[in-house]
């Protein structure tokens, strides 16, 4: 009877063992299920959370190329609204400044290239430099601005050595400073090329495409500025210029004579008085016609503005019909006959062809300088014009001084 109760007990123990291993077992397989099962959990937040981060970074990203671009409007805006009804020096003044500061940095060079009308070619209007002791010795540009004039496009260089459109070593590229890098854009409206304005460093990579489109906007608003105000100072030259010869009117010539006395007086330095008359100017026009009367004014016109531009301050002027004045500042008598008589010279070998005919003319002059008797522009006309009405009266083609 004890054997058998030992042998039941002892399948009750094992059975309960078993039990418990099963028990056991189902709660360890519980165990490595729900940390499995947390682990996905896990794996899956975390990627959500990957997501999330990525999309906060792009959104983040987003808005700060939001408030660039905002940002990038605002100054658009402020620089269209600011180079209205300014003058060609101050809208340039303004777009380097500007360029210089949003874009540059306030680092490199910002140069301004404007082209001559006359012979197209650049010339250096104004720079800004972060090293204000340099000195910008190509004042008609270098290679890159040629291949801007060529191109008429906008320039980006990242690095001038490596730039295969630039062979430097086999140009006669001689660069007074260090470039590197740089963006240029071309000052254009309507096909019509006004000028260039540009960027450079002495470090590679300064600049990206970016910079460079920016740089494109801001021109394209900046040559609106110029052609307006180019516009405008032909508005205000149209106003105290004759028409025909683009010499200075009366009105204008005898306000600045009258400041030109009172400086001259107040500093007890010279001034010189011409007045200029072509000889015989009617006989031209009755034999020729008046069409050739204007052609022998604008012509000797060309001719006094170009000689007279060697002279510091001098004003020329088309002083009614065929006379011409012009006052030399800081000129006295000798130096005032001397080119009086240079002038006369250079008069009679201009040649004009009018009606298919070769001619010639001559001028007479008359000189005169201020003196404590003749302090007004009033006393000095009255002078030079006694000195003219000499020359005349002598056999004209002369010049004579009172």
């Amino acid at each position: 009877m004890l054997k058998i109760l030992i042998s039941h007990a002892g399948k009750l123990i094992f059975l309960t063992g078993l039990v418990y291993l099963f028990l056991l077992y189902s709660l360890i397989q519980r165990y490595l299920y729900s940390s499995r099962l947390l682990k996905l959990k896990t794996d899956n937040f975390n990627e959500e959370i990957n997501i999330l981060i990525a999309q906060m970074g792009k959104q983040n990203s987003l808005q700060s190329s939001f408030e660039q671009k905002i940002d990038h409007y605002n100054n658009l805006r402020n620089i269209a609204n600011k180079i209205q009804n300014l003058s060609l020096q101050q809208v340039s003044q303004y777009l380097v400044d500007y360029v210089f500061f949003l874009i540059g940095k306030d680092k490199g060079t910002c140069l301004l290239y404007l082209v001559e009308p006359e012979k197209q070619k650049l010339n250096l209007f104004l720079s800004k430099k972060e090293d204000r002791s340099m000195v910008i010795k190509q004042k008609r540009g270098d290679v890159f601005d040629r291949w801007m004039i060529k191109h008429s496009s906008s320039l980006l260089v990242r690095d001038t050595k490596l730039d295969y459109r630039f062979d430097l070593e086999k140009t006669e590229y001689k660069p007074d400073r260090t470039v590197l890098s740089l963006i240029s854009s071309p000052l254009k409206v309507e096909q019509r090329f006004l000028g260039i304005l540009r960027l450079d460093s002495e470090e590679a990579d300064t600049y990206s495409q970016e910079d460079l489109r920016l740089l494109d906007t801001i021109c394209n608003l900046g040559a609106m500025g110029f052609e307006n105000a180019l516009l405008f100072q032909r508005t205000q030259e149209l106003a105290i210029k004759d028409s025909l010869t683009l010499t200075y009117t009366r009105g204008y010539f005898l306000e600045r004579l009258n400041h030109e006395i009172k400086r001259t007086m107040r500093l007890h330095k010279q001034l010189a008085l011409l007045i200029i008359d072509i000889d015989n100017f009617k006989d031209y026009n009755d034999k020729y016609g008046h069409i050739a009367g204007d052609i022998l004014l604008k012509g000797l016109s060309i001719l006094f503005l170009e000689f007279f531009s060697k002279v510091s301050d001098a004003m020329v002027c088309r002083f009614g019909g065929e006379e011409f004045s012009v006052f030399l500042p800081s000129v006295e008598k000798k130096q005032a006959l001397e080119l009086a008589e240079d002038l006369r010279k250079e008069s009679q070998k201009k040649k004009f062809v009018l009606r298919r005919k070769e001619t010639f003319v001559t001028v007479s002059i008359g000189v005169t300088c201020l003196s404590l008797e003749s302090a007004s522009a009033q006393d000095l006309i009255l002078k030079a014009d006694a000195a003219l009405y000499n020359s005349k009266r002598t056999g004209r083609n002369k010049v004579c001084f009172l």
